[in-house]
């Protein structure tokens, strides 16, 4: 009977460790990992996003007597390039400037730090054949709209570049030297 008693106390000594092991496993976390999270989320800076689609429609698909006279944009082809031209330091750094996302005067570093940074925020993806998407993640909400603007201002010449060239040479064949 003595021996029946002190092996059902083991049992239950060894029942209770094992509940007290299992909630430091599995209650004990549940209660910790929130918190934490909740802190971290309070504290980390907010990010914003927002997007461009622009439609580039050939028009000799849209009227085929157009044909000859139309220019082709090869999207599919050129978008690798385009990302490249857009997203380049020259162009990044004019945007950095002209949207004042640095003071006036600042270190060539700091320029360069917001460059990089506006650089791995902004993204170009090709949807289907016609529609090009500029995604943009900023911190600052106010900034997203105009930075955006620039940036498809800057696609867009990019894009239009080899036409542009091409109609300012046969503008100057039909008018000749002045």
């Amino acid at each position: 009977m003595i021996l029946a008693q002190a092996q059902i106390k083991r049992l239950m000594y060894l029942a209770l460790y094992a509940v007290y092991e299992r909630f430091q496993l599995v209650v004990l976390p549940f209660i910790i990992v929130p918190i934490i999270v909740i802190g971290l989320s309070a504290t980390a800076e907010k990010q914003y996003r927002n997007h461009a689609s622009i439609l580039i429609e050939e028009s000799a698909l849209l009227n085929p007597y157009l044909d000859e006279l139309s220019f082709s944009f090869e999207l599919s082809e050129r978008i690798d390039a385009l990302r490249t031209l857009v997203l380049s330091r020259n162009n990044l750094a004019e945007i950095v400037t002209e949207m004042k996302l640095v003071p006036e005067g600042a270190p060539i570093r700091d320029v360069e730090k917001m460059r990089q940074k506006l650089g791995q925020a902004i993204s170009i993806s090709v949807v289907g054949d016609e529609l090009v998407k500029i995604s943009f993640k900023w911190h600052n909400q106010a900034q997203m709209k105009p930075i955006l603007e620039s940036v498809v201002e800057k696609f867009i010449e990019r894009l239009l570049a080899p036409t542009k060239s091409s109609l300012d040479t046969s503008e100057q064949f039909f008018f000749g030297p002045a």
